[in-house]
């Protein structure tokens, strides 16, 4: 049926750059990243209540791209400090510790306990292996040895119930690259090739391999599917 839609609230008053939203599970607090506090981005809070937001890093160089616990009490993100990679930091700010090297876009396992996240070249096509491979990984929240799950694969998104991870990976097969996302499962099973990529390309969806921003993006897996933000055939942006 028709999505209902309550009014639209307006969290932030920041007057630059603001982006990367991530609520926690009981939509107490966003965490998002903000340059208004001068030229780099750092990562912010902001009660869902009200109140102003409060700095959690001041590091030089930019933070971004973060992922709040399900609890609300950490706060997973990019950095581009020295040593760039995924760092942890609590919701009230502190010492932030790097568990992911090189990592980009890290994302709490449902049960908060473990964060995936990809590495490799931004840029980097979602394509055959080489010199600029994006590598999906899994670390402890806590930090520890991290574990690769698939190469060639990057922009990991969460099953529901924590049992495995939806990449973007184009791995090789008898000699025919076979690009897709696969559903990776964390118990050891062989990934799984899903066709989603024919589906949404037959939908209507913009998919150029010469434009690797123009993929369509998975934002989110709930109970309902797999929700994607997408550019249409013609290069309108939508969901």
């Amino acid at each position: 049926g028709p999505l209902a839609l309550g009014p639209v609230t307006q969290l932030t008053q920041d007057l630059g750059l603001t982006w990367s939203p991530s609520m926690s599970d009981d939509g107490r607090l966003v965490a998002y990243a903000s340059d208004r506090a001068g030229q780099d981005l750092d990562i912010w809070i902001q009660q869902t209540s009200g109140g102003p937001p409060v700095r959690i890093t001041d590091d030089p160089s930019d933070d971004h791209q973060p992922d709040v616990s399900p609890n609300g009490a950490l706060v997973a993100f990019r950095s581009e400090r020295d040593p760039a990679g995924v760092y942890v930091t609590t919701a009230l700010g502190g010492d932030a510790r790097l568990i992911g090297p090189e990592g980009k876009n890290p994302r709490f396992s449902p049960d908060g306990e473990s964060v995936s996240y990809w590495t490799g070249s931004w840029l980097a096509p979602r394509g055959p292996v080489n010199q600029q491979r994006r590598e999906t990984l899994l670390v402890a929240t806590n930090g520890g040895p991290p574990r690769r799950l698939a190469i060639s694969a990057g922009d990991p998104t969460w099953s529901p119930d924590g049992g495995g991870l939806l990449v973007f990976a184009q791995p090789q097969s008898e000699g025919a690259s076979l690009p897709d996302w696969w559903w990776v499962p964390l118990n050891g099973a062989p990934p799984t090739r899903t066709g989603a990529l024919d589906l949404l390309s037959g939908a209507g969806i913009d998919i150029d391999p010469a434009l690797p921003d123009r993929y369509p993006f998975p934002e989110e897996w709930t109970a309902d599917g797999v929700y994607f933000s997408a550019y249409l055939k013609g290069g309108t942006a939508s969901n």
